[in-house]
């Protein structure tokens, strides 16, 4: 004798239903009104934390913002009376080929260009006027490439170049090599590979002594 079995006649939805009858659901869903405040308030604050990207002046970082460093240079070509910042980052050139990113150098470095002088001194003056004391090293890395281009042109050797030539008295170097050879060229990975090192190693070896001396004195 077979025993009839007798099929459901709740389907899969129903017994859900059954199943949670008596229970409330709380909705999650926000109203679309808020949800699009929402989104519109996130996009206005990316866009407020892009406009400070460009704006920042970081202690431990190495180059300088995009806007501080357009207004760096903006307010050098407003002092000199220049007519585009293109003169700025030539007079910049000059003076970090010459040392001028090393806090040691005497703020009386000076030369003619343009038919201006141009002080070490007014250019500290400017660059802690917009907000980056002693940045001369950082806004050196920053407009390192451009640097090598314009240094190229006037024919001027970078600040190690000097140093470089007589740890390395086999080595002739050629114009665009020469203009390479700057302190703040070390990290910038436009500059070949091998002058990079040549950079870091004399840098490293510069420093030696002072820091030697500071060991000593405990200063």
């Amino acid at each position: 004798m077979t025993k009839k079995i007798h099929q459901s006649n709740f389907s899969p939805k129903q017994i859900g239903d059954s199943n949670n009858k008596g229970l409330t659901t709380r909705a999650t869903d926000e109203p679309q009104g808020s949800q699009a405040r929402n989104e519109g308030s996130t996009s206005s604050f990316d866009n407020i934390l892009l406009q400070e990207k460009n704006k920042m002046i970081l202690s431990r970082t190495s180059t300088l913002a995009p806007q501080v460093t357009e207004k760096i240079l903006e307010a050098i070509k407003t002092k000199y009376n220049f007519p585009t910042i293109e003169y700025s980052k030539a007079i910049l050139t000059v003076l970090f080929h010459q040392g001028a990113t090393a806090r040691s150098c005497d703020g009386n470095l000076s030369f003619i260009m343009f038919e201006k002088e141009i002080k070490l001194a007014d250019i500290r003056k400017i660059l802690k006027e917009q907000g980056a004391p002693k940045g001369e090293r950082k806004l050196a890395k920053t407009l390192a490439t451009e640097i090598h281009g314009i240094a190229k042109k006037l024919e001027l050797p970078g600040n190690l170049y000097n140093l470089i030539t007589r740890e390395n008295p086999g080595k002739v170097f050629t114009m665009d090599e020469q203009c390479w050879l700057s302190d703040f060229q070390a990290n910038n990975v436009q500059a070949p590979a091998s002058l990079r090192e040549m950079i870091n190693n004399a840098f490293n070896r510069s420093r030696q002594p002072s820091e030697q001396k500071k060991r000593k004195t405990g200063k």
